[in-house]
């Protein structure tokens, strides 16, 4: 049964803000507990515990406020550098927190998500939030994204090679396209380019893999490459790619030209494709990349990250504790947040403080870069 948070004590209510005042995505940075520890003379694990109830408050606080979403920075992937013992027990005390307090959010219709890596993440804790999501995924209120080994850089990098894989996907191609097993080398996962009939990416003879004029490219029936023949004469890979005779490797790739590999003699590299077998021959369609290694970075937009990380953009960041910095938390999805701090230390905040930090926001102007 679903049920209301209990009003705050004190009989405070939530600012009476215009719903489209009110910020959809609130993130909010915990920080202070082992500075309230430390002035009680207690060991930093007591700030944490002290830290569950602000974070119970504030959801409450979330939920009364009409926040949509509210995304908590629990574990980063940073605090592992901290002493043994204290990341036992972070890892002991996540596991009880979520077993201790899921049914509640669930009775406030609280969905609840996790984000972050299971890389290192204790196999119990895994499974604590994976049964919190499974419990409360048909809920309809408030979503809580805890975020438990996580980082905001490697989020990001995720997101790339995700977004990749769906413009490959898009694009027809296998995710090893041409590997140069077959007919010419492919582009992409260090592949060759093969000169001449039956040539293949040899030992050594990639793209980026280290290619040097001739070791382990092949040219013609399995001869090996002389010096200066496997990409044609003085073909440079690097800076001035493609200054070989005929070889235009880089910019002319994806540019539908047949631009050959080789001195003359190399596969074509037409309409943006791998270097294919024969000599000189135009690639055909569907033998290589495609559109090319350009047309696939093009595919990968904001919109594919977006859809990657699959959280919509922070409105509201908020940090407590006075630390004014953004430690690696959502920041692809707070681009454009409001940044507000807080003094008080993590463990004395409750819902009140967020209210406050919500008509912080409310009362901001967001132009997203115009005047």
């Amino acid at each position: 049964m679903v049920t209301v948070p209990p009003a705050h004590p004190s009989g405070a209510l939530p600012p009476a803000l215009s719903p489209d005042r009110v910020a959809y995505h609130v993130a909010i940075v915990m920080d202070g507990n082992g500075r309230w520890a430390r002035q009680r003379g207690l060991p930093r694990t007591e700030g944490h515990r002290a830290g569950e109830e602000a974070l119970v408050e504030c959801v409450a606080g979330a939920i009364e406020a009409g926040v949509g979403w509210l995304s908590a920075y629990a574990f980063s992937t940073e605090n592992w550098k901290r002493s043994p013992s204290e990341v036992r027990f972070l890892m002991g005390y996540s596991r009880q927190v979520l077993r201790r307090r899921r049914d509640l959010f669930h009775s406030w219709n609280v969905r609840i998500i996790w984000s972050g890596q299971r890389q290192r993440l204790w196999p119990s804790v895994q499974r604590e939030l994976d049964d919190a999501v499974l419990l409360t995924q048909h809920n309809t209120g408030l979503v809580l994204n805890l975020c438990v080994n996580y980082g905001g850089r490697a989020e990001i990098v995720a997101a790339a090679q995700a977004a990749a894989a769906e413009a490959i996907r898009e694009a027809g191609l296998s995710a090893g396209a041409m590997t140069g097993a077959g007919a010419g080398a492919g582009i992409g996962a260090g592949v060759g380019a093969g000169v001449g009939a039956g040539a293949g990416a040899g030992a050594g003879a990639g793209i980026g893999a280290g290619i040097g004029a001739g070791p382990g490219a092949s040219a013609g029936a399995g001869r090996r490459a002389g010096p200066g023949e496997g990409l044609g004469a003085g073909a440079e890979i690097g800076a001035g790619i493609g200054a070989g005779i005929g070889a235009e490797i880089g910019a002319e790739i994806g540019a539908g030209t047949g631009a050959m590999t080789g001195a003359g003699t190399g596969a074509g590299v037409g309409a943006g494709t791998g270097a294919g077998a024969g000599a000189g021959r135009r690639a055909g369609p569907g033998e290589g990349l495609g559109a090319g290694a350009d047309g696939i970075v093009q595919r990968i937009t904001e919109a594919g990250l977006d859809r990657a990380i699959g959280r919509p953009p922070v409105d509201l960041f908020w940090r407590t504790s006075g630390e004014q910095r953004l430690s690696n938390f959502l920041i692809w999805e707070a681009a454009y947040a409001e940044l507000v701090f807080t003094d008080k230390l993590w463990p004395d905040v409750d819902r009140r403080d967020l209210w406050a930090a919500l008509e912080q926001y409310a009362g901001r102007q967001r132009r997203y870069g115009s005047a």
